[in-house]
């Protein structure tokens, strides 16, 4: 009896703990789209294909490296971008 109950506990539990992340990465992706589309007027491909929980970190790591506080100038942001861009072999 011990036992079964000690099951229930351990399964409401994992089921809560589970219940809460969801909605902290929920608030965080919605916290994230709502960024992208202020900045870009609509969300981008290149982050529409990010799973829900990753986009929050990769709007964070792309908002680092393309701020002015970036290390990487602008001028060779952009001429990087067209270097991949120009060996990406699609139409």
């Amino acid at each position: 009896m011990k036992q079964s109950i000690r099951l229930v506990l351990v399964t409401m539990l994992l089921i809560l703990g589970g219940m809460s992340l969801s909605a902290q990465t929920n608030s965080a992706y919605q916290k994230a789209i709502k960024e992208i589309e202020e900045q870009f007027g609509t969300v981008p491909v290149m982050f529409k294909v990010f799973p829900d929980y990753a986009l929050p970190g990769a709007w964070e790591n792309f908002k680092a490296l393309s701020g002015p506080e970036s290390k990487i100038p602008a001028k060779y942001r952009e001429l990087l971008q067209l270097a991949v861009a120009a060996q990406i072999p699609c139409q």
